[in-house]
Order: C-alpha cells, then structure tokens, then sequence
C-alpha cells in the first residue's frame, strides 16, 4: 500500500534498487556454488564467505571474469586484481610462453579495462596495471596498447607512474613526448591560443630526481624542452593580448 504514496520516479527508483539488489545476490550465489565445484575440506566453506572473501578466492582459481563482474557489481576497488592480472601476463611475457597465448592474455586485460575503466573510475585500473607489469619486470616495456591508452587521456599519469618508480631514463623519454604533444596540440591552437595546459607538477618531480641523482644529462633535455615549451606559450600570451587589445580598440572607435 505505501507504493501508492510514492511518486512514479520514486516507485521506478525503487524497483531500480531492488532489481539491482537481487542481480547481486544472484551472482553472489552462483559465484559461490562454482567455488564450491572444487572446494576442500581444507579451506573455509564458500557459502561462509563475504564478498571480498569469494572475489579472491576466484582470483585464487583465475576465474577473472567472475570476479571482476563480482567486484563490479558490489562496486569494489578492482585495483589488486587489475594488478594481478597484469603480473599474470608479465609472467607469461618473462616464461616465453607462445605468442598466441601472451597475445590473448593481453587482449583479454585490454578489453577488462576498456569495460571496467573509465573517467567514473579515475582510470586508476590501468594505472594499477602499469605498476604491476613495471614491479613484476622493470626491464620489460610496457605494453604499446597500454602506453597509447595513457596517451589518449591524462598522459601525465604515466609519467608520474614512471618517476615514482624511479625509472629516470624511460621517463625522460616518455616527458620529451609529452611536452612535444602538448607543445604541438592543434586542438590547442586552434581553439584558442594561450589555453595550453601541462602537468608541470609532474615534469618538476622528474626533474627534481634527476637533480638527486646527479643525472645531468637526462635533464638538460626535459629542461631544453621545456624551454620550447615556454617560449611557444609566452609567444602566444603576447599574440592573445595583441588580438584582445586590438578589439577593445576598434569597439571604442564604432562607438565613437
């Protein structure tokens, strides 16, 4: 009876809730059952288990499928097994397995982050895959789906992932890229000049470790760079006050 008292957004809000309530008990329960297939007298009884419990123990039997859906639907933080998903693949990558196998994992792990990660996330689910695949194999290159993924949006998260791993060289390199992109961004230009944006947080804490540690060559080139850099935007700056100025100037005159 009290639905009657209920507006229709409410009442739809409702049912909205409930359907999504039963959705996650139903793949809780069967989440659970597929533990129990396999389960031994040794381990804790997965109908005793919480959520989080059941999520490892699929990532325990690399059921990712079920447990990133699991995690999702219950709106965890899939960070660890974004994470481990990538040390799996380093490991195939590191072991030589075939390349039909490293490729498919690694299809896979895209394809997760591409429904799972996004702007409602912070995209930190490939940042939790970058240091996975750089903690497992520092000297492996990460992966050029990945790199190009950090590339399309908030390349200066990879940047940062980079110097707090203190990889000084790959940082430098990847930081020449980025203030070149930025330095050359036609979206940037043509829009409007003097809105040019960059993460000089990050460039500074590049900077600052190579100071550190005494690699004076490395930031010669992110400082020679940046000094393009600033010189374009300054020039810029200068060309948007010009422009500004000399509109005020022919106002005044029509209104003269």
């Amino acid at each position: 009876m009290a639905n009657h008292h209920m507006s229709l957004d409410e009442r739809i809000a409702s049912a909205a809730a409930q359907n999504k309530t039963l959705r996650r008990l139903d793949a809780l329960m069967i989440c659970k059952a597929d533990l129990l297939s396999d389960h031994t007298m040794d381990s804790k009884p997965p109908y005793t288990m919480c959520t989080q419990e059941v999520v490892q123990a699929l990532l325990n039997r690399d059921l990712y499928d079920r447990a990133l859906e699991l995690g999702h639907l219950y709106e965890m933080d899939l960070s660890d097994t974004f994470e481990k998903l990538a040390m799996k693949y380093i490991s195939l990558v590191a072991s030589e397995e075939s390349w039909d196998v490293i490729h498919n994992v690694g299809k896979y792990l895209e394809d997760m982050l591409k429904r799972y990660d996004s702007q409602n996330t912070n995209y930190k689910y490939r940042k939790a895959v970058a240091r996975g695949m750089l903690r497992a194999a520092p000297e492996l290159e990460l992966p050029l789906w990945l790199v190009a993924s950090f590339k399309s949006k908030h390349p200066e998260d990879l940047l940062r992932i980079y110097v707090n791993m203190k990889m000084y060289e790959t940082a430098v390199d990847y930081c020449i890229w980025y203030i070149r992109h930025e330095q050359n961004s036609v979206a940037m230009i043509n829009v409007r000049p003097g809105l040019r944006w960059i993460c000089r947080s990050a460039i500074d804490k590049l900077r600052n470790g190579l100071e550190v540690t005494g690699r004076k060559d490395l930031a010669k080139r992110v400082q020679n760079q940046m000094q393009e850099y600033d010189e374009i935007e300054a020039r810029e700056k200068r060309e948007l006050i010009r422009d500004y100025q000399h509109e005020r100037n022919r106002d005044d005159i029509l209104m003269m």
